[in-house]
């Protein structure tokens, strides 16, 4: 069985129109710093043997410097004065070479991380003073420099220089609370201060890059110098008036043919790269001017307040002044497979390229695109022009075709020539062709070119070297139209895999699901509301404990703009819809926010299907939770009836509560719960799991399928292709949601098998079962 997984890719952007190859063919020297000042364009500091003292260095004599020297710091044992001349040496030509090689280089490759407005270096003008205004860019506090060099030591005590995170983002006017300004030339100022957070892309092949590929076949040479030789002999025959002209017809054909082929791998080269570019583009949420903000990656400046929870990539280096129970995987950038715990009192520190695997927080952007770590790693690493499988087929067709056909048509020349020579070859009159001392020269010249003619245009026609040509042609073709069907293909290769698919996996989020989550059912209060508007009329008090737990419970944000009726509610696609049933409730989101003192976080973990916020009210606290109804539920031990009072929970209303969660679940509805537990001031820091709680509302949250999705599985399962379906819903939830998409026909439940299930089973029973799994 084959398996093709549908899985999201991640994707960095191109680089701006000011990024070039040159650094990345340049490397980086063993002294050399990617984090360039404005006088560092022009003479960047050279590289520096390990074995040169730093005396050396300093322009300090190098016999004098000799007594302060042990003999075991050099190689040798001890230094002499012929050594010292070596080293010296060994200075001089480094500094000569980049100075007048990458000098130059880097002049005309400069990347997108020097502002444009960069200053000439000037030696003789180098004081002190210039040198601390140049650390400084755009009327910052702080250059790009020192931004660079305090992520890379890692060190609180090199955060401490700048007075910890609060005095770094004065240095870079940024408010913790608000952000940046929105405005776009404040985004440009910081942009031409610090870089674009852009990376070294592969640069795409120009149109004379392929029309000298394609004047490189084999055949086109062949017929080329075929086509002059035969022009010269029947110059040589028949004079300079006729001999020429067919030959000539020739190899312009042939001129036709190497142009045609150019612009078609060309075309086809350019809509690759396009859809790389659409591939590649990625979105975040920033705070910039007091609100959320949804920008690309690629349009980050260092300045900006970023939130991140579990599961996002980290998009720039920066410094955390919010963390909450936050590990994070750093394999990517420093290749250690360890889980690194990040809190603000030890490693706040965050590197471009980590990814949050569990807990929540908010950096401060310090460091953007090729000033980064993982910058770094993008220059140095660029992705190569791999063959694919089904392009090594191709070729080795071609060339195994190849040398057959050319067999074929030098054993049949050679006998058509052989035998017209030996009189074999007759006329219709059956007199030989060729009679020695008879037959002229340019009679058998013209034989001779006819028959090699007729070997050449085997050749041409029969060897298949625009075989992988006519496939990719085809590939473009047929990509075109299935951009129309709105199907992406983002890569050529992708056809070779999914020609041989038998089985297509898909997440149900965002795949057979449009991820437009809204709260659509609700029970609270003793009572089931389908109607959202009816949930404005549960009562005060069981109304404000729900809204203050949505309020402070979430990572997402309310906006509303002045002039504006419907506020913009931001975060995650849950997050979004249990906001939106807040704000139908009433909910004053700033209001709410400010009414309470939050005391603890404890960060929705994705395995335990919940997560809290301890909360201080004058006197006493309250403890929100969030997250799957089923876990909720049995943290539960009361309920807030329709009068405000809370009710102890009996086995039977447990089963009735069950009972709710199972129709919502039958319905393609995700079940979560709200509930709290009321608590002293003093027991807050100890409470990290949820018990003993007083449930407040179980709400339904409707993802609908996406339109189409019925009709392309039909389509699929017609070619003998299954479709299955990935999820981390509930198997009832699951069950319905794949039986409107049309991936199961009946609700029997024996093509679904949830992860525990699956795992105890044995080897021979997996295998048993596993074509049947349809969910």
């Amino acid at each position: 069985m084959v398996v093709f997984n549908l899985s999201m890719f991640r994707f960095w952007k191109r680089p701006s129109p000011n990024v070039g190859p040159g650094d990345l063919e340049i490397g980086l020297g063993g002294g050399y710093s990617s984090s360039l000042a404005d006088d560092d364009v022009v003479i960047p500091h050279p590289p520096v043997a390990e074995d040169v003292p730093s005396e050396l260095e300093a322009g300090i004599d190098p016999e004098a410097a000799l007594e302060n020297i042990a003999p075991h710091d050099l190689e040798a044992g001890h230094v002499t004065t012929h050594r010292w001349r070596r080293v010296r040496t060994l200075k001089r030509a480094s500094v000569a070479f980049y100075q007048v090689v990458i000098c130059q280089m880097l002049r005309r490759n400069r990347t997108g991380t020097v502002p444009d407005q960069a200053l000439v270096h000037d030696d003789h003008q180098e004081t002190e003073q210039s040198s601390n205004e140049a650390s400084t860019s755009g009327g910052f506090g702080i250059g790009v420099e020192e931004l660079v060099q305090l992520v890379k030591e890692r060190s609180l005590e090199a955060l401490n220089r700048y007075n910890g995170v609060h005095g770094l983002s004065n240095l870079l006017k940024t408010d913790l609370k608000v952000g940046i300004d929105r405005r776009d030339d404040e985004i440009l100022l910081r942009r031409n201060a610090y870089g674009s957070n852009t990376y070294p892309c592969k640069k795409g092949k120009t149109f004379w890059y392929f029309l000298w590929r394609a004047s490189q076949f084999s055949h086109l040479l062949v017929i080329m110098f075929a086509a002059v030789f035969f022009s010269l002999l029947r110059i040589k025959t028949k004079g300079i008036l006729d001999g020429w002209y067919i030959e000539a017809c020739i190899v312009l054909v042939t001129v036709f043919h190497i142009i045609a082929i150019a612009v078609a791998e060309y075309k086809q080269s350019c809509r690759f790269i396009k859809l790389t570019e659409e591939k590649r583009t990625v979105y975040l949420e920033v705070i910039r001017g007091g609100r959320r903000v949804r920008v690309s990656i690629y349009d980050i400046v260092v300045g900006d307040i970023v939130p991140l929870k579990n599961g996002c990539q980290v998009p720039a280096d920066g410094v955390l002044f919010v963390a909450n129970s936050l590990k994070v995987a750093e394999q990517e950038v420093t290749a250690s497979d360890e889980i690194v715990q990040k809190d603000l009192q030890t490693n706040p520190f965050l590197l471009s390229g980590s990814k949050l695997i569990e807990g929540i927080g908010t950096m401060l952007v310090t460091s953007v695109g090729m000033n980064t770590e993982w910058g770094l790693k993008m220059e140095v690493s660029q992705k190569t022009d791999e063959e694919k499988p089904f392009q090594g087929y191709l070729k080795w067709l071609a060339i195994s075709a190849s040398w057959f056909v050319v067999l074929f048509a030098s054993v049949a020349c050679s006998i058509q020539v052989g035998g017209y020579f030996s009189g074999v070859t007759k006329k219709s009159d059956g007199t030989p062709m060729f009679i020695y001392g008879i037959t002229t020269a340019d009679e058998a010249i013209e034989f001779v070119i006819t028959s090699l003619s007729f070997g050449i245009a085997t050749i041409v026609v029969a060897v298949p070297v625009g075989l992988s040509i006519a496939v990719r042609l085809n590939f473009a073709k047929t990509t075109k139209k299935m951009r129309k069907d709105k199907v992406l293909v983002q890569s050529p290769s992708a056809f070779e895999r999914m020609g041989s698919v038998t089985t297509i996996l898909c997440h149900q989020t965002g795949i057979v699901t449009l991820n437009q989550m809204s709260v659509v059912d609700v029970w609270a209060g003793g009572i089931r509301m389908q109607d959202m508007d009816d949930v404005s009329q549960l009562p005060t008090f069981l109304k404000e404990l729900i809204i203050e737990g949505i309020a402070q419970n979430t990572n997402g944000s309310v906006v509303f703009e002045t002039g504006v009726t419907e506020p913009e509610v931001y975060g995650s696609p849950t997050e979004q819809a249990i906001l939106n049933f807040g704000n139908k409730l009433g909910m004053k989101f700033d209001d709410a926010r400010s009414a309470s003192l939050v005391r603890h976080t404890i960060p929705f973990n994705p395995k335990k299907k919940y997560g809290g916020v301890a909360l201080q009210l004058g006197t006493h606290a309250h403890v929100h939770w969030k997250g799957s109804a089923k876990t909720i539920l049995s943290s539960c031990e009361g309920y807030m009836d329709g009068a405000n009072n809370s009710r102890a929970i009996n086995e039977q209303k447990r089963k009735s509560f069950e009972g709710t969660i199972e129709n919502m679940s039958k319905e393609g509805l995700r079940c979560a719960a709200l509930a709290y537990q009321p608590c002293e001031l003093g027991s807050l820091p100890t409470i990290t799991e949820p018990r003993n709680l007083v449930l407040l509302a179980i709400v339904g949250i409707k993802d609908p399928c996406r339109p189409g999705t019925r009709d392309a599985i039909q389509l699929c399962n017609s070619g003998s292709v299954k479709v299955c379906m990935v999820t981390d819903n509930d198997g009832l939830t699951a069950q319905a949601i794949a039986i409107e998409c049309g991936i199961l026909t009946d609700a029997s439940g024996r093509n679904i098998r949830t992860g525990a299930q699956f795992r105890e089973l044995s080897d021979l029973e997996r295998e048993q079962i596993a074509g049947d799994i349809l969910v």
